[in-house]
């Protein structure tokens, strides 16, 4: 009876501390489109089978913004009938799809590594769009008043990471307390 108790008791000790909550406000910088908020420091796998569409439409991207967590794959199908090269130089996500029309296969690229990443078109230079690749599930998109909520946090020193699609990320530290709430503003 006593080495049961034991036994509970240091399970007990060992669960994991209660998540907590990061809300706040941001300042969104005038005529961005949206904004998201995301927790950088929380390790988590790859997400597998996410996939998300970006096309090339009237030399443009469309959407012109995406958020995606660290896995996930993003087709660019051309819809122009003239050729296009999807690209990007971004640090941990470069890729070249190389040149391809509304004729051809949708072409895919799979983002590794977080961070925002720039892509292009190097045959038309107006083309452009923004993606943020999220380390985990632990973002929001901010609310037209400026604030957000990312429940499920754990606890913990938490880096916090507020972006725009044509904005450098702005970054902050929190801690979140086992089943409290952290302001970041």
């Amino acid at each position: 009876s006593t080495r049961a108790s034991s036994r509970a008791s240091s399970r007990v000790e060992s669960a994991e501390p209660a998540p907590g909550t990061i809300r706040g406000k941001i300042a969104v910088p005038s005529g961005e489109p949206v904004a998201y908020v995301y927790v950088e420091n929380v390790l988590a796998p790859p997400v597998k089978g996410q996939h998300k569409v970006i096309e090339q439409a009237g030399k443009k991207f469309v959407p012109g913004w995406a958020v995606v967590q660290r896995g996930t794959a993003i087709a660019f199908p051309n819809m122009d009938n003239i050729y296009h090269n999807v690209f990007s130089l971004s640090p941990g996500n470069q890729f070249d799809l190389g040149l391809y029309n509304s004729g051809g296969e949708p072409k895919t690229h799979t983002f590794s590594e977080s961070g925002p990443v720039d892509v292009y078109c190097n045959i038309h230079p107006q083309m452009a769009a923004s993606v943020l690749v999220v380390p985990n599930k632990y973002f929001a998109k901010v609310k037209s008043d400026g604030s957000y909520e990312i429940p499920g946090v754990p606890s913990g020193k938490r880096k916090v990471v507020a972006w725009a699609p044509g904005s450098r990320p702005a970054t902050e530290w929190a801690e979140v307390a086992a089943g409290g709430d952290a302001s970041v503003n």
